[in-house]
C-alpha cells in the first residue's frame, strides 16, 4: 500500500507592515514646512541685508538688519522692525527713513539699491561670501583670511546712491508731505514715482561705483580665496584653505 505523499504546510506570511495615513501627511506637512522655512529665511529672514551693500559691518550690525526681512514687499511705505523708521520701496531702490520717533535725534535718509541691481552674479556672490565672514571666525579661519584682511575691509564705506541735490531735497519734501498728510494714498504714490524717477537717473553711476568697489575689496584676497568666498556666497560647498599646524 502506497504511503500519501506529506501534502506542504502553507505558511501565512506576516501582514506587510504600514504606516498609519496621519503618520505620512505628518510627515509631507513637515517637509514642506521645512522647505518653505528654508525660502523665507532667503528672501527674509537673519542672513542680513545684501541691499545697503555691505562694506560697512558696523551699520549693517545695527540698522541695516532691520530692512532685510521686508523687502520682498511691494512698493510703498513699509515700517521698519523696532520702531526704528521708514523705508520706501519703488523697484529696486529705497529710500530709509530713520529716528523720525525719536526726538532726541536728526532724522537720518538714506538712498540704496538693492545690491543685485548693481552687480553681476559673481561679484554679487562674493559680497555675500565677504558678509559671512565678518560674523563667522570660524569661517574666516576655514578661508585663511587674516585679522589684517578684515581690518583692511572695515575702512570701506558703504555705496549708497548717487542722487543729484534736487532730487534729494525733493523726496525728502515728498516724504515729509506724506509724513503730514492724513489721507495716504495720493502722497505715497507721488513718493514712489519720484524715488523711481530719481533711482533712474542715479542708477548708472551707482552700478559703475558699486562695481569699482567690489572689485577694490577683491584685491583684498588671494584668487583662492576669492573662488571660495565666491562659492560660499553662492551657497555652495567651499574648498577650505586654512592647513592646520601640525605638532612636531
Amino acid at each position: 500500500m502506497d504511503t500519501p505523499a506529506p501534502q506542504p504546510i502553507a505558511v501565512e506570511s506576516p501582514p506587510a507592515k504600514r504606516f498609519p495615513a496621519w503618520l505620512a501627511v505628518s510627515v509631507a506637512a513637515l517637509f514642506f514646512l521645512c522647505i518653505g522655512g528654508l525660502i523665507y529665511w532667503f528672501l527674509g529672514g537673519s542672513f542680513g541685508n545684501t541691499s545697503a551693500f555691505i562694506p560697512d559691518p558696523n551699520r549693517a550690525q545695527q540698522s541695516d538688519r532691520h530692512n532685510w526681512r521686508k523687502q520682498a514687499n511691494a512698493d510703498g511705505v513699509h515700517p521698519l522692525d523696532n520702531n526704528a523708521g521708514f523705508f520706501v520701496r519703488s523697484g529696486p531702490a529705497f529710500m530709509d527713513i530713520l529716528n523720525p520717533n525719536d526726538k532726541s535725534k536728526s532724522i537720518n535718509y538714506r538712498f540704496r539699491f538693492d545690491s543685485q541691481a548693481l552687480l553681476p552674479p559673481d561679484q554679487w556672490h562674493l559680497v555675500f561670501g565677504v558678509r559671512r565672514i565678518f560674523g563667522d571666525t570660524k569661517m574666516a579661519e576655514t578661508l585663511d583670511v587674516t585679522k589684517d584682511q578684515l581690518d583692511h575691509l572695515r575702512k570701506f564705506t558703504q555705496v549708497t546712491m548717487d542722487l543729484s541735490k534736487s532730487d534729494r531735497n525733493n523726496l525728502i519734501a515728498a516724504w515729509e508731505a506724506y509724513d503730514k498728510a492724513g489721507a495716504k494714498a495720493d502722497p505715497e504714490k507721488k513718493l514712489v514715482a519720484l524715488l523711481k524717477d530719481a533711482s533712474t537717473r542715479a542708477l548708472p553711476s551707482t552700478k559703475t561705483h558699486t562695481i569699482e568697489r567690489v572689485t577694490e575689496i577683491s584685491k583684498l584676497f588671494t584668487p583662492d580665496q576669492i573662488r571660495e568666498l565666491t562659492k560660499l556666497g553662492a551657497g555652495q560647498p567651499i574648498t577650505p584653505l586654512h592647513k592646520p599646524t601640525t605638532a612636531p
